[in-house]
């Protein structure tokens, strides 16, 4: 199968995934939530071991712990901006990550866009635009006053720029380094450890207990959804013909169906101006994989 089949599978998980979330988010903290689902991720991991190849350099594990703990900073800031907003205005707004990942990914890994590519950066980025114009139907500057001013905003560019970056990292180190199966099980590990000591540290391991006990079954469900958007997108990332920056805005065709979906679900305002920016946002897509 090709790579492109992978990534879609991966973002209509995805899309699953960002509807289950924003449904615990709504009462529970990101820090909790996050090493919660962390462990039941961890346990179900817990089958790839007779696949995983332990027998690495030190400097390999440092370095994907070191993605981990990046990656782990990246997904408290999003959920932060998920919790806070509108679930239909947020996830839009992280189709603008493949401006930062085409310019990331062309110095680390070589990887050159071409003039389409940039064309479809600059609809991701048009259509992101138009959804905050939209939303705040104040004005053609409102979203730069807001950018200044939102906590929202600021998380989901915190989160867009990290990931950007653990993606890159992600083809680096399955390509070089490892097989995928192994990236993917020490990463869901050193992950889930990044979580439970942070939680811990803050609130006590008993808060962890406890959101496990109240919230078990959609906390389960979302972490097997997640297990597997995760484990298709790295099989699509350790194809050889699949360049990360192309990846990823395919994986963003997610949004599309969270946005409208979860629109619905949690009843927000101004959906079909939120969905007409995200089909431009799409088509910006579209034109990142010509």
């Amino acid at each position: 199968m090709e790579w492109y089949f992978f990534a879609f599978v991966s973002a209509i998980l995805v899309s699953i995934v960002s509807i289950l979330n924003k449904k615990i988010l709504t009462h529970e903290h990101a820090l909790e939530f996050s090493a919660s689902r962390g462990i039941l991720v961890f346990i179900l991991s817990l089958f790839l071991i007779p696949f995983v190849n332990f027998n690495m350099p030190w400097n390999i594990y440092l370095f994907i712990y070191l993605v981990s703990l990046m990656v782990s900073a990246g997904m408290i800031f999003y959920f932060k901006g998920m919790r806070h907003g509108d679930l239909s205005e947020v996830a839009p707004l992280m189709n603008i990550s493949p401006l930062f990942l085409l310019i990331i990914a062309f110095f680390v890994l070589g990887e050159n866009p071409t003039s389409k590519q940039y064309f479809g950066v600059f609809l991701l980025i048009l259509g992101a635009y138009s959804l905050e114009v939209g939303v705040a139907n104040k004005g053609f500057l409102e979203p730069i006053r807001m950018f200044l001013k939102s906590k929202v905003i600021h998380n989901l560019l915190f989160a867009m720029i990290i990931f950007s970056i653990g993606a890159t990292f992600d083809k680096l180190i399955i390509t070089k380094h490892t097989d995928f199966l192994t990236y993917f099980f020490l990463f869901s590990v050193f992950k889930t450890f990044n979580f439970i000591f942070l939680e811990t540290y803050n609130n006590g391991f008993s808060e962890i207990v406890k959101d496990l006990r109240k919230d078990f079954k959609i906390l389960f469900i979302d972490a097997i959804v997640g297990f597997f958007a995760h484990l298709f997108y790295l099989i699509a990332v350790s194809m050889p013909t699949a360049a990360i920056s192309l990846i990823i805005p395919i994986k963003r065709t997610s949004n599309l169906f969270t946005t409208i979906l979860g629109g619905k679900l949690f009843h927000e305002q101004n959906l079909l101006v939120k969905i007409l920016a995200c089909i431009i946002m799409i088509w910006g897509v579209v034109f990142v994989l010509l």
